[in-house]
């Protein structure tokens, strides 16, 4: 906290990002900042502060996007300039995030970029949205290897994944956080009453899909369960001090009654898989671990004593893998005969 402006650093989805809430006269009201590290420069400048900005020296047609009566495209290399528009997905993010003209955007060696002279109604969702939009651009100029080498590959988990030190914000986390702070700075919009947190917040793409429910699981998964019946879609697994999981596993159900099982840990997803048919998941105490059958390769280190998670295909098969989550890879084995 600074004296005009407040600043929530963390991560999302393995890369460093910040929110910067200012009421300083010559700053954004609002910044976003997204680490991606570009192999060029742009700027999507709003007309309307063209004047206040120092630009870079070549421009482009801003009609690629789409913005041609709002913005202007500054770069300083062109070609790629025009081949980060062109791609489908960064141009729908964009639109998706640059609605309005005193709007800006930018990408360069130092990451990407959203600022907003005014805040918003709604900034707790319009800063969790800007935020995964933002994310989206970086994956989009990923494919087109416009971001450095190291940073494009595996979505740069292995450029973040070790700053395990800094808390991975999901959107929810740093909705919550801002609104519970906004209230402190001067504003030009009120904030709405913090919601009731969205139990699958922090699961990527989650658009469509809803966290199980008890309703949703069937007559022979619940006698399996017995006294161990989840009440909805969500396994903590190695609860540490504190209570706190080292993985959680989030049973999701889509709109066409498919399944979805997501694995995370505290710096992000370790499993994501759709299921035609899947009846629940039950949480193994590790102490209560059976004898597994591993495969003969991919083994989990030796020593390894973690709680397993049986994926209930068939309740009353034996064929039910039983996962065991380790540095964030999953190994799957299958109860001993």
């Amino acid at each position: 906290r600074r004296e005009h402006e407040l600043e929530i650093r963390g991560l999302y989805r393995q890369r460093r990002a910040s929110i910067v809430l200012s009421h300083h006269d010559n700053a954004p009201a609002l910044t976003i900042s997204l680490e991606a590290r570009a192999t060029f420069a742009l700027v999507l400048l709003s007309n309307v502060l063209k004047g206040r900005n120092d630009l870079l020296p070549r421009t482009v047609a801003a009609t690629v996007a789409g913005f041609a009566n709002t913005h202007t495209a500054q770069t300083d290399n062109p070609g790629k300039a025009v081949e980060f528009f062109s791609d489908p997905g960064c141009s729908a993010a964009l639109k998706e995030l640059v609605t309005r003209s005193p709007q800006c955007f930018s990408i360069n060696e130092h990451g990407l970029q959203f600022s907003e002279a005014v805040l918003p109604d709604g900034l707790e969702r319009g800063a969790a949205f800007a935020l995964e939009q933002l994310w989206l651009v970086a994956i989009a100029a990923g494919r087109h290897k416009l971001l450095k080498r190291a940073d494009y590959l595996v979505g740069g988990l292995g450029v973040f994944v070790k700053r395990r030190t800094i808390l991975a914000w999901s959107p929810a986390a740093l909705a919550l956080v801002a609104s519970a702070v906004i209230a402190t700075l001067p504003s030009q919009a009120h904030a709405p009453d913090a919601a009731k947190p969205d139990p699958i917040a922090a699961v990527p793409m989650n658009r469509g899909w809803r966290l199980a429910s008890a309703q949703d699981f069937d007559t022979p998964f619940r006698a399996l369960a017995g006294d161990n019946l989840p009440s909805e879609g969500t396994v903590e697994l190695d609860p540490g001090e504190g209570g706190k999981p080292d993985e959680t596993a989030y049973l999701l159900v889509g709109n066409d009654g498919s399944r979805r099982l997501v694995i995370m840990a505290r710096h992000g997803v370790c499993y994501d898989n759709r299921y035609v048919q899947l009846s629940g998941i039950l949480r193994i105490p590790k102490e209560k671990l059976p004898l597994l059958a591993w495969p003969a390769t991919d083994l989990p280190p030796a020593g390894t004593l973690r709680d397993g998670l049986m994926v209930v295909i068939d309740p009353q098969g034996s064929e039910n893998p039983v996962f065991i989550t380790q540095n964030c890879k999953v190994y799957a084995a299958r109860l001993a005969e």
